[in-house]
């Protein structure tokens, strides 16, 4: 084998060390799976749905010297739980090989205060967008051999003795769906790939999960990545949105609207606050509401007619008026376009209305957000219905570039 077939030191040294260890946003806190909503004082949507944003560090979002492609993993399983990812590059069919020929990882949280330290890495949570810094070793594994991201309960760097990724594969492999190979090109030169983990590994119905329950699959999508010709809403911060719906949630007749076969918006936030009302508790109020507002500039539609797994083809041109922090998502049924406004008057409205700060401040760090002049892909995973008191829903951000 070549040294140019192999990931390489750089690649290596880039996982465990600072580079890495700011190139993830959108982390929880304590709890990975439902971690703590922010109590604003209002409610504006019918619950509660923003989640605690991530303590993740500043990083640049320049790709490493030699990449030609770009991937990102999406942690978009409800119930998945803290992970740490591991790479493997095969010759062979990983299901009958005892060990990959190069592997790369682990990939984690750094600890704040030693964060060239693998072993102090900690589990990736859902709601996570991991950019991956691929440099010409790494990307060379992807145009020639089979590549696989898999998925481990224990930080090997941290066990005793110490193990490698490597190391993990022959335990690993036995848990197929925790892992998912991908032939040489999967992700070609000039893509930009997604690496998307959603459904649920649990087989509970739930309104997060489905009924039935959407299975927990590992996804390969390519980011749009061409800058759209025309952008509407009538401001000036131009963004061109590309929408994954990785959401399950089906509603039903005493909860908030079904995401499934909706159209969705964008809406650049009130140019006159509503009377919101208090907030309900950490588990949200749907029969909190104000007395309306007006919006700030034109509301745009970004996608239409997705279900669970449904993605827009190309990216919209969005041309957001005011301060992009305030803007707020919007799903409808397909064909019909918002009418509940930003009061929400009944928990029945056939809206359903997302602000989007705290999502924002979350994706930051890697360039994700409504950043203008940029590229961005956008999910929505989770339901808005409250599990364990908390809603487990998340609208995601990445930065779309082919490198």
């Amino acid at each position: 084998m070549t040294k140019a077939m192999r990931w390489g030191v750089a690649a290596l040294t880039m996982f465990g060390g600072v580079a890495f260890g700011g190139a993830f946003a959108g982390c929880g806190d304590d709890d990975p799976v439902n971690p703590a909503p922010v109590d604003s004082g209002t409610d504006t949507t019918p619950t509660d749905t923003n989640p605690t944003p991530s303590d993740a560090s500043d990083a640049s979002d320049t790709a490493p010297p030699g990449a030609d492609r770009a991937a990102t993993l999406v942690f978009a399983s409800p119930d998945l739980g803290g992970k740490f990812v591991c790479f493997g590059a095969f010759t062979s069919d990983p299901a009958t090989a005892t060990a990959p020929l190069q592997a790369l990882g682990p990939i984690g949280r750094p600890d704040p205060a030693d964060a060239t330290n693998p072993a102090k890495f900690t589990a990736l949570p859902y709601g996570a967008v991991v950019p991956l810094p691929l440099n010409s070793q790494a990307t060379a594994a992807l145009e020639n051999l089979t590549t696989v991201v898999y998925l481990v309960d224990q930080n090997p760097a941290a066990m005793s003795p110490a193990k490698s990724c490597a190391d993990m594969w022959a335990t690993a492999k036995t848990d197929t769906k925790m892992w998912k190979s991908f032939p040489a090109k999967a992700i070609a030169k000039g893509d930009h790939g997604l690496v998307i983990m959603h459904g649920c590994q649990g087989t509970t119905p739930s309104a997060e999960c489905g009924n039935p329950v959407a299975p927990l699959e590992f996804t390969l999508e390519k980011a749009d990545l061409t800058t759209p010709s025309t952008f509407a809403g009538g401001g000036t911060n131009k963004v061109g949105i590309q929408f994954f719906n990785l959401s399950a949630y089906k509603g039903g007749a005493a909860s908030p609207p079904s995401l499934q076969d909706v159209d969705v918006y964008l809406a650049p936030g009130a140019a006159t606050p509503s009377d919101a009302g208090t907030d309900g508790g950490d588990g949200g109020d749907a029969g909190d509401a104000g007395d309306g507002g007006t919006a700030a500039g034109d509301i745009v539609k970004i996608a239409s007619g997705l279900s669970y797994k449904g993605k827009a083809a190309t990216s919209v041109g969005v041309s957001l008026k005011g301060d992009p922090a305030n803007a707020v998502i919007i799903f409808t049924p397909k064909g019909e376009a918002p009418s509940c406004g930003f009061s929400l008057a009944t928990p029945l409205c056939k809206d359903t209305w997302i602000p989007l700060s705290q999502f924002l401040t979350a994706y930051q760090p890697t360039g994700g957000g409504l950043v203008n002049n940029t590229n961005q892909f956008v999910t929505v995973a989770g339901s808005v219905v409250p599990s364990g008191g908390q809603p487990t829903i998340r609208i995601q951000f990445g930065l779309a570039k082919p490198h």
